[in-house]
């Protein structure tokens, strides 16, 4: 699974110096894994991937998108503790 986060980051880094247009279709195929792993019931590394995909967001300044990408990984981590007991002390 390494290799699975590991592409993607080096890809989105050299969409971000090659312009907005990069940018933009960056985002989207991280957006289209998110839901491929929501697809496949992998609920944490959605999460992940969603998180992911809202910091990048936050740094272009893209606040609806960013606050839409954090609903959807709270939603697949609530999916993968359904009953709410991780991060209870």
């Amino acid at each position: 699974m390494e290799l699975q986060h590991e592409m993607p980051f080096k890809f989105l880094f050299s969409c971000f110096f090659s312009g907005a247009s990069k940018q933009d279709e960056a985002l989207e195929l991280y957006g289209r894994a998110g839901n491929l792993f929501k697809m496949a019931k992998k609920w944490g590394s959605a999460g992940n991937t969603f998180v992911t995909l809202a910091q990048h967001h936050v740094k272009l300044g893209n606040k609806h998108d960013a606050a839409t990408a954090y609903v959807d990984a709270a939603n697949c981590y609530k999916k993968s503790d359904p009953n709410g007991k991780r991060g209870k002390h």
